[in-house]
């Protein structure tokens, strides 16, 4: 995905792409001292194991200004869905939201955003800038993080 994500912004965005860096999973014990502007998850913690989001949060994440995360607050059955029991796979241990809850429940998706938001913070010095539920699967969370000492300029979720 970062192959393919890399090359769609060449196209879309020229001259701006100089400013990213796309760092693959096994770049990142290489990074020492470096700060980042702005890091970026969507949609793939949930299907790692915790160790290599360990390895992002600390190698990455904690020396990063601003640090957005989009995933899923907790795994839920697949009966809840209306999907017949399938061969079940290891997915409920990956990812720090290990955690099954209703997804069309209100109240246990909140008390889930808490924990996700407390789980997935870089680092002591990060703060909540902004959380928000996601418009189309409310049992995902938007959730934007700063580095205490830095000012965000324009947000947007």
């Amino acid at each position: 995905m970062l192959k393919l994500a890399s090359k769609y912004l060449k196209k879309v965005l020229s001259n701006e792409l100089l400013k990213l860096d796309f760092i693959e999973t096994t770049e990142i014990k290489k990074i020492k001292e470096t700060k980042f502007d702005l890091g970026i998850n969507i949609d793939s913690f949930q299907e790692m194991p915790k160790q290599v989001i360990f390895g992002y949060i600390n190698n990455l994440f904690a020396k990063t200004k601003n640090v957005y995360i989009k995933n899923p607050v907790c795994k839920y059955p697949s009966k809840l869905l209306g999907i017949k029991q399938t061969k079940k796979y290891d997915v409920f241990s990956l990812g720090y939201m290990t955690e099954v809850a209703d997804i069309f429940n209100e109240v246990q998706l909140n008390i889930m955003r808490k924990i996700y938001a407390e789980r997935y913070r870089p680092s002591h010095n990060h703060k909540i800038v902004k959380a928000s539920p996601s418009n189309l699967f409310t049992y995902y969370q938007h959730i934007l993080y700063n580095y205490r000492n830095y000012e965000v300029t324009q947000l947007r979720i």
